[in-house]
Parts: C-alpha cells; sequence; structure tokens
C-alpha cells in the first residue's frame, strides 16, 4: 500500500488531521510553527491561519468554528477572525507540560491529553472537555499522551503514551462520558516506531502512526497487525479517514529534529499523503457547543 503526496508542506509537525464532510476539506494544524491549515485535496490549495499558540489538537464545532487544545487551554477559536475564547485552563501548575493529541467523542464531548515535553516525568494526563459539565480528568501517568480513538460502538477508548511504546484500552460510557478499566492492549518497541496519532475504521481496526517507524500499522480489535502503510519519511505522526465514501486515509508527518543529512535521505519529510485504503473510516464527531 503505497500512499500518494497531496501537499508538500515541509511542516514542522503536521498533526491532528480532521476531515470537514460539508466543505470536503482537510483541516490540520503544525504544532510548533503555531498554524492551522486548510486543504483542499481536489486542486492542492492550502490555506494557513496564524494562532497565538501550539495547537496540538482540534475538532470543527456544531454551531461553526473550531474548538482546540492549546498550550494549558481549551479554547473556542474563529479561524477568519482570529478570534479566541477560553473555555477552560488544565494543569497551569505544570509548566513542562502541553496539550497534544485528542478528538471528540460522538457525543460532542472534547478530550485531549498532556505531554512532558523534556519527556523525563510521566504527568501527561487525559482531560475531557463537557460542554454541560466543564473540564474532568480522565487517566494520568503519561509521559507523551497520544494516539485518542474510541471504538465504533463507543465502549472502548484508546490512549497511548507515545514515548513508552504502549496503547491502553479502557471502558467507556458515552452516556456519561466516563472511562476505567484501564489496561494496556498493546506495547511494542522502537524496530516499528512509536505509536503516535490514531483513528478508527468502520470495522473497529485501530490505525496507528507510527513515530520514527515510516508507517501506518493497521490492528485488529484484539491487536493482531492486519497491514502497514510505508511511507517515505521516518516520522509519521497521525492519520485520519476523508474523501469521498471517507475511503482516504490522509497521513501527516514531520520535519522537526532531522538534521540535513536526515532530510537530505527524506525531503518529503513534513508532508501530507493520502491513500484510498479501500476501507471506510468513521466521520470525525463535532464539538457539541
Amino acid at each position: 500500500m503505497t500512499p500518494d503526496l497531496v501537499l508538500d508542506a515541509r511542516a514542522e509537525c503536521a498533526e491532528s488531521p480532521i476531515w470537514d464532510t460539508g466543505s470536503g476539506r482537510l483541516w490540520w494544524t503544525d504544532i510548533p510553527a503555531r498554524r492551522l491549515h486548510r486543504l483542499d485535496p481536489a486542486t492542492g490549495r492550502d490555506e494557513t491561519f496564524e494562532v497565538p499558540g501550539r495547537v496540538g489538537c482540534f475538532a470543527l464545532a456544531r454551531t461553526g468554528g473550531l474548538v482546540v487544545a492549546m498550550e494549558h487551554r481549551f479554547a473556542r477559536l474563529d479561524p477568519q477572525s482570529g478570534r479566541l475564547e477560553t473555555l477552560a485552563e488544565v494543569e497551569p501548575e505544570r509548566p513542562e507540560n502541553r496539550l497534544n493529541d485528542g478528538r471528540c467523542d460522538r457525543r460532542g464531548r472534547f478530550l485531549a491529553g498532556t505531554m512532558h515535553e523534556p519527556r523525563t516525568i510521566p504527568q501527561g494526563a487525559l482531560w475531557q472537555l463537557d460542554p454541560a459539565h466543564g473540564v474532568r480528568l480522565l487517566a494520568d501517568h503519561a509521559l507523551v499522551g497520544n494516539g485518542l480513538a474510541f471504538s465504533p460502538d463507543d465502549r472502548r477508548m484508546y490512549w497511548s503514551d507515545s514515548r513508552m511504546g504502549r496503547v491502553f484500552i479502557f471502558d467507556y460510557d458515552i452516556d456519561s462520558g466516563s472511562a476505567w478499566n484501564r489496561r494496556l492492549w498493546l506495547e511494542t518497541d522502537d524496530s516499528i516506531g512509536r505509536p503516535d496519532g490514531a483513528c478508527v475504521d468502520a470495522d473497529g481496526c485501530y490505525w496507528s502512526a507510527r513515530f520514527k517507524g515510516g508507517r501506518v500499522i493497521r490492528f485488529t480489535p484484539d491487536g493482531r497487525i492486519d497491514r502497514e502503510v510505508r511511507l517515505p519519511c521516518s516520522q509519521v505522526t497521525m492519520c485520519a479517514f476523508g474523501g469521498p465514501g471517507l475511503r482516504t486515509l490522509f497521513i501527516t508527518t514531520a520535519r522537526e529534529g532531522l538534521d540535513a543529512a536526515a532530510l537530505a535521505q527524506e525531503p518529503l519529510a513534513g508532508g501530507i499523503f493520502a491513500l484510498e485504503a479501500g476501507i471506510a473510516g468513521l466521520p470525525e464527531p463535532e464539538f457539541n457547543a
């Protein structure tokens, strides 16, 4: 399975691809560059929106605009005007942490995990922003919280610690938004890369971007490797389904941290790729406010 380059973005760290079904465009963030992007895959046009902080992840909001996880806060953002409204702050007492990967559940709650930037203390956590009930802590004790996804029946939640090479599963109650019974689902070594961002398809399989592994791996619900997608760059960060019928897998990558010799070997690092997967994904939920 060989993906095609759809945008030679040369992003420092492209992340959080979100397909907007209404407009037929792909949103994504370049975290260290402090920019959001909106790509039209049909034309190759990529719009850029400056933001006043590092957006680790975001979601489309039901009433318009975006909800973003930026540094130490959840906020509502109007990309066109730049208007930013803080909704809640998290972990202000942990200056070495920042919000990283996340997404909405299918009731429109926004979840995002934090990471310890020096990657030495497991003080990352998973937070949930409920429009009706505010913010609450769902999980903790991670170096780099990542890989958040939900099973098609909403009964299983996935969450990974990238630096430790572990993916956990939780039981999840979609009615209350509660997560419990955390247990280790997968543990891999660096030979296939670290588990970064992820998504789940309509069959319930977990597509895991492998940072420093140069690939995306599809795992079945029982943890077996089902297929691999190889990329021409090592730092693969996240994947998401979009396009007609949600059958295109979009894949983001990074060039941050690569020296001149590595970039000569990986000139497409930081690009956005796409693959006709032959499998349908699931619609990305919107923030319910």
